[in-house]
């Protein structure tokens, strides 16, 4: 146990990234500010186990009980055991929201222009598709209005990459500006 150390049994774990535990908080060398506090709670004992995701220490689960002296050894191999679950499960967690992250990065790069962020040919063609399958089958017209920047190349050379990249995209910003959102 890290009671020398000072600072709650949570914050000692997290700090140590080892468990913390206060047998008798009445007792143990344990900072009056938290050893009054837990008293006031009713805390007899207390077991803080440090919570491991991808190498690091991500906070911990503290267990408080009324008595002193709750948690033998029987008692914290499975708490413990719990512990490392539930840090699995955090890192788990956390692996599918950088997978989903990965995945509508992808998703974004395949159908939008990384320079203007407009939809690019492809999501045009399955836009395109979808609005003319709609206007056959509702009995309506549709227009598609094609714009192309004629000598790009050339004022590409002429002015650099940089350059050409801010007259596309104030181009492109002009035409948001004028359309509006795509319905």
């Amino acid at each position: 146990a890290d009671t020398e150390t000072g600072g709650s049994a949570s914050g000692r774990a997290i700090r140590t990234g080892a468990p913390c535990l206060i047998n008798d908080t009445a007792k143990d060398p344990y900072p009056a500010f938290w050893r009054e506090l837990s008293m006031r709670r009713g805390f007899g004992s207390m077991l803080a186990l440090p919570l491991c995701v991808e190498g690091a220490v991500f906070g911990a689960l503290t267990i408080a009980a009324p008595e002193p002296d709750a948690f033998d050894e029987r008692e914290r191999a499975p708490l413990m055991e719990a512990a490392g679950d539930l840090a699995f499960g955090l890192a788990t967690l956390r692996t599918r929201a950088r997978a989903a992250e990965a995945e509508a990065t992808i998703r974004h790069m395949a159908y939008f222009d990384a320079l203007t962020a407009l939809p690019n040919r492809m999501l045009l063609r399955e836009q395109l598709a979808t609005a003319l399958g709609t206007a056959k089958e509702e009995r309506r017209p549709l227009a598609v209005l094609r714009i192309e920047l004629g000598r790009l190349r050339e004022i590409n050379e002429a002015l650099g990459d940089k350059e050409a990249d801010g007259f596309v995209r104030a181009v492109t910003a002009r035409l948001q500006e004028i359309v509006g959102e795509a319905s």
